[in-house]
């Protein structure tokens, strides 16, 4: 089984991502469309490959984490081997690399039941059968036959010694045991139970709250086996398993659930010998014969009863009987000598005898006082002589004859007779469970089925080519004319669990019970995008199937060449999903789901035959898994029945006319792979395999691949695996010769990286071009260019350091996230043995430490930047306002005075002027230069001001320490200042301020 790990592309905003993006489950035919999950993101596109394994599928969970595949370094898958005769190996690879491993035993949950035996034992179950469940005093055993599912039963070279197994049988405090051991190509055996006859006597102690036992119901008794390594000999010992804690560990390093008990189920027991077993054959609306069901030996005499209907008004008939050579017809006897006359004629022939009864009524039909609905009229006695039929039959015609009436119709009756003790029959079937993928493929599914009977004496014969057999529902599962084997050939309509197939020998029947799984209709198409674009700027060769135009003289040779070239279309990817379900038996038919209802099954493989396009024109489909568009339209996938032209799924597809640039080039280095294998947490019956791209170079002249994604305008992010690589060609550089050299490799269509030297960093540069038909001029159309980082540490290899690190540290250490596609800052995992000191260090994730003292900047940078918009907005906002006239210098609000001057020149030009008694002068210094004064006070107002502003200013008060006096314009004045007085006007009343007029200097300039 070959599955390829896509790069998915996907259209979603990290917004969504951090909400956490789940897919959602499917819903069913009947139900709602739902809602389109989220692709994954694109993971490494590795390959993977399980091998030694019948049936296996990869698998899709619902719930699975959206994130859990966001690494370029990293995919995780999770696959499910549903039947394998060998332990399944899954097979990883890219490139040149390869990685496999087998999948461990209890990641199988492989039984050991079985550990007894070299067989790998993954298909393997056990399972018993109560030969009769009604157990009388006169026949006191139990039987019960033990087989093996699911072992191959075609491996003739099956030798193994399969281990034993232990029968107790429980009676309140008393119990029997009995033992078998495993044996013959199907694996079986019988355990014999000798019953005790005081068990069959009512039980002894009765609980108070409990009902005594109805003796019609029988008396329940438990049984339970054990399983236990035979002997040297291969014989199974006497010694009691279940000594100390009933749970023993068995030997040779088998588990303790090898000696656990397992229940089987319940026996009912009787004290009343088992009544007579007839069987009814109706002769017509008066005459019933009843015959015996059970089988009879040779030699052996059969009754045969006559009986009348009571409410029939005959008083006389003739009975007629034909036998074959080897029956001996004898007497003929009334039941009633009061009320019937009998009279006996035989006639012996060659090949039959015949014998006809004539019976009269001779006294009136008395009332019958019984129950029943017939009176006996007659007995007629029948003596088995010999029989050499193959079928085991001896056949009784019966004809009725009324006087003046006529005849009636022959009917036909039989006697088995056997010279064995049967007690029952046991179709055995080599595997308990049918996947019904023949409705997908149209091949038909079979599994073997063969019919054992088992005597008295608990002998075991296959009577496979004897029985007679019907499936229950044949639109569910269907049998052979031979009953050799039951099948499903894809004209199914449903599945169901325990679904039965009648088998019939002789006098016995038996059911066999088996769980066919059909796939959920329809099936569900997933596309990683469904509109496809143009991609700007990459053209690549396109095949005309129109003449081919004449050069002109005229047209240049780079003309010629890009004429013959298209725009790419974007590729997608596409995989068939399904479910497996089962109806139950209950009237509501509620489905079974195997693994789960949150598990779909990716059947690709199967159904890629038959997918097709509606519209082929407007898109393909490459190898059934790869979307590639043509030309604008939309158009259906769909995939067709094998077996008819119904449609089992569709999805609509969009080619668009719109054009979508290469936006990033993300580049990973694969020096080599790594493997993980873990039971997923949600069933563990499912596997999930991790698979780590290795980055780190450890031996000198080590090569490693690039692994290439593309990153579109819209968001959408595809391997360039998926694209033809005629397309396109990649060139790659190296940054540092020193460390890394770049070369063409012959085994790989890129190119690839070999170490030179130790070192690390973003040392190689990939650029990928156009093809070269499709260059329109020498210099080489360039679509996009990226980086990788790359590590080289000789003698340190990080298969065994760097993945273990990745892996033991779970999801979140695998990669990026959606910053992978940057490749210039891709991490380089920190080795166990790299030296501290280095000097060359890679970018590491930021610590909880740095994010807070990070965040805690950002708030004092936020409060700066909100501090100087408010001073810019308070600038602006006193810069045009109205100067205030002389005559109002009293007025109870503020004014805002501004000063153009030097700091000495304020200082020594004082006046003595009292200030008001309301007002308190508050001066606020700091420098400005004269220019930016200028700027900020333009105008003779502004300096009439200033001067009226000097006096009132002086008139406040003195500094404490004198000043040196320049002129106001003093050339060699090196510091002016602007002064910003502000007034605060206090009411004398309350003395506090009416209001508060603040201003501030913004710069202080040399």
């Amino acid at each position: 089984y070959r599955h390829q790990l896509w790069g998915w592309s996907y259209r979603h905003q990290l917004s969504s991502v951090s909400r956490g993006a789940h897919c959602s489950t499917p819903g069913s035919a009947t139900g709602p469309a739902p809602t389109p999950p989220l692709p994954s993101p694109s993971p490494e596109p590795a390959v993977y490959r399980i091998f030694s394994a019948e049936t296996s599928f990869f698998l899709k969970e619902a719930s699975q984490d959206f994130m859990r595949n966001s690494s370029l370094q990293s995919r995780v898958e999770s696959f499910f081997p549903y039947k394998a005769k060998r332990p399944p190996v899954l097979n990883a690879s890219y490139g040149p690399f390869s990685v496999e491993q087998a999948v461990p035993h209890d990641l199988l949950l492989t039984s050991n039941f079985f550990g007894s035996t070299s067989k790998f034992t993954f298909n393997w179950r056990l399972k018993a059968y109560i030969m009769r469940d009604k157990i009388y005093l006169s026949k006191p055993k139990v039987q019960i036959l033990f087989y093996i599912v699911g072992r191959d039963w075609d491996d003739y070279s099956t030798t193994e010694r399969l281990p034993c197994l232990r029968v107790f049988a429980f009676r309140e405090t008393r119990e029997v045991r009995g033992s078998c051991r495993l044996k013959g190509d199907l694996g079986l055996c019988v355990a014999e139970l000798e019953l005790l006859p005081s068990w069959f006597n009512p039980p002894t102690v009765v609980s108070g709250r409990k009902k005594a036992t109805d003796q019609s119901e029988g008396s329940p008794v438990e049984l339970y086996y054990t399983i236990q390594p035979g002997d040297e000999t291969g014989e199974c010992t006497t010694e009691d398993v279940r000594k100390g804690n009933a749970i023993r560990p068995g030997k040779d390093g088998t588990d303790e659930t090898m000696s656990h008990l397992q229940r089987i189920g319940s026996v009912s027991l009787y004290r009343t010998p088992e009544s007579s077993q007839l069987t009814e054959l109706r002769l017509d609306s008066n005459v019933v014969i009843w015959l015996p069901s059970k089988p009879v030996k040779q030699g052996e005499v059969v009754n045969v009863f006559v009986t009348l209907a009571n409410n029939s008004t005959v008083e006389q008939f003739i009975l007629r009987a034909k036998v074959k050579k080897g029956v001996n017809i004898l007497s003929a006897k009334t039941s009633d000598p009061r009320q019937w006359d009998v009279k006996q004629e035989v006639g012996n022939g060659g090949k039959h005898s015949t014998t006809t009864v004539s019976c009269h009524r001779i006294a009136p039909n008395s009332r019958n006082r019984s129950n029943s609905l017939f009176s006996e009229v007659v007995q007629m006695n029948f003596e088995i002589a010999s029989f050499s039929s193959l079928s085991g039959t001896q056949p009784i015609t019966w004809q009725v004859e009324y006087p003046r009436k006529g005849t009636t119709d022959i009917a036909l009756s039989e006697i088995f007779i056997c010279q064995k003790d049967l007690v029952g029959i046991v179709p055995l079937a080599m595997d308990t469970e049918i996947l019904n993928t023949a409705i997908l493929t149209g091949k038909t599914v079979a599994v073997p089925i063969k019919v054992v009977s088992i005597e008295e004496n608990s002998t075991v014969t296959d009577i496979s080519e004897s029985v007679e057999c019907k499936s229950s529902d044949e639109d569910v599962v269907k049998v052979s004319d031979r009953c050799d084997y039951v099948f499903v050939n894809g004209k199914e309509m449903k599945g169901q669990v325990d679904a039965v197939v009648n088998f019939t020998y002789q006098y016995l029947s038996a059911a066999l019970q088996i769980t066919v799984w059909v796939p959920r209709l329809p099936l569900q198409i997933d596309i990683s995008d469904t509109e496809l674009s143009q991609i700007k700027g990459w053209r690549v060769p396109i095949v005309s199937n129109k003449r081919p135009t004449r050069d002109s003289d005229d047209e240049d040779e780079d003309e010629r060449k890009g004429r013959g070239c298209a725009l790419q279309y974007q590729h997608a990817m596409v995989r068939v999903l399904t479910q497996f379900v089962a109806e139950d038996s209950s009237p509501w038919s509620q489905l079974n789901y195997l693994l789960g209802s949150d598990w779909q099954f990716d059947i690709t493989d199967l159904v890629m035959d038959f997918m097709k396009l509606e519209e082929p024109h407007i898109a393909r489909l490459q190898e059934g898994r790869i979307l590639i568009g043509q030309e604008v339209g939309m158009t259906t996938i769909q995939v067709f029945s094998p077996l008819s032209d119904s449609i089992l799924a569709e999805k609509t597809v969009m080619v668009l006319d719109d054009k979508v640039t290469i936006t990033d080039l993300g580049v990973q280095m694969v020096a080599g792979l790594s493997l993980f294998l873990q039971p997923s947490p949600a069933n563990n019956r499912a596997i999930v395999a991790t698979t780590i791209a290795q980055e780190l170079l450890h031996t000198p002249k080590q090569e490693a691949i690039v692994s290439i994604w593309i990153q579109f305008s819209d968001s959408s992010v595809t391997p360039l695996d998926i694209y033809d690589p005629k397309d396109f060609s990649l060139s790659t550089m190296s940054l540092d010769k020193s460390v890394v050299s770049t070369h063409q490799s012959t085994a790989w269509k890129w190119p690839v990286v070999a170490a030179e030297g130790e070192g690390q960093g973003t040392l190689i540069k990939v650029d990928m071009m156009i093809s070269e038909a499709c260059q329109k001029s020498k210099r080489k159309s360039v679509l996009a260019t990226g980086n990788s980082s790359i590590k080289v540490k000789f003698g340190q290899n990080d298969a065994n350091s760097n993945t273990g690190e990745d892996y033991d540290s779970g999801m979140a250490r695998m990669g990026d996230t959606m910053g992978a596609l940057q490749p210039s800052e891709r991490k380089v995992p920190s080795e166990k043995s790299a030296p501290l000191q280095s000097q060359l260090q890679t970018p590491r994730g930021l610590s909880d430490l740095e994010i807070g003292m990070y965040a805690l900047l950002g708030v004092f940078c936020l409060a700066i930047l909100v501090f100087l918009i408010n001073c810019a907005t308070f600038a602006l906002k006193y810069r045009h306002k109205q100067v205030p006239v002389e005559g109002q210098a009293t007025m109870t609000h503020s004014h805002d005075w501004v000063w153009l001057g030097n700091e000495a020149e304020l200082l020594e030009k004082t006046v003595d002027v009292s200030p008001q008694q309301d007002e308190h002068t508050t001066i606020i210094d700091r420098g400005m230069s004269h220019e930016e004064s200028n700027n900020l006070l333009n105008g003779d107002t502004q300096k009439n001001i200033q001067s009226q502003i000097h006096r009132s200013a002086d008139s406040g008060g003195k500094q404490g320490k004198e000043q040196k006096t320049e002129p106001l314009h003093s050339p060699t004045s090196k510091r002016k200042r602007v002064k910003f007085t502000t007034f605060t006007t206090i009411p004398p009343d309350d003395g506090c301020p009416t209001s508060v007029t603040q201003a501030v200097a913004f710069c202080s300039l040399i």
